[in-house]
């Protein structure tokens, strides 16, 4: 975590401080932030280590058609994948057109989410 965003953690309940704090990437800080109704601003978020530098690289921030939770990439379940496998060659997608709604707890395919 840098020193920008820090300020703003600190101000956090202890749990909710370990677990921002565990936030590998922009994507898991930021979905993080919408599942917990928390207001971080933009600058602050990022430098976060795998996130990017200027505001003009940054992924628009997708969420769930069915929950509006925001969504993450496929986790590396090899058991999630095997089921979505069949599903994959039916409906003409590739694995990288996915994202996963941990709330609703499904793989979500392209037109089911919105920014």
């Amino acid at each position: 975590m840098n020193e920008n965003i820090e300020k703003y953690i600190e101000g956090l309940s202890p749990e909710l401080q370990e677990k921002a704090r565990a936030c590998k990437t922009k994507e898991e800080l930021n979905a993080f932030i919408a599942d917990n109704d928390l207001e971080i601003p933009e600058d602050a978020l990022e430098m976060v280590s795998g996130g990017c530098n200027t505001v003009k690289e940054a992924k628009p921030i997708l969420k769930c058609n069915f929950c509006d939770s925001v969504l993450s990439e496929l986790p590396k379940n090899q058991d999630l994948l095997d089921k979505i496998a069949g599903k994959l060659g039916a409906a003409g997608q590739a694995k990288a057109d996915l994202m996963y709604c941990s709330t609703c707890d499904r793989v979500i395919f392209p037109g089911e989410w919105h920014n």
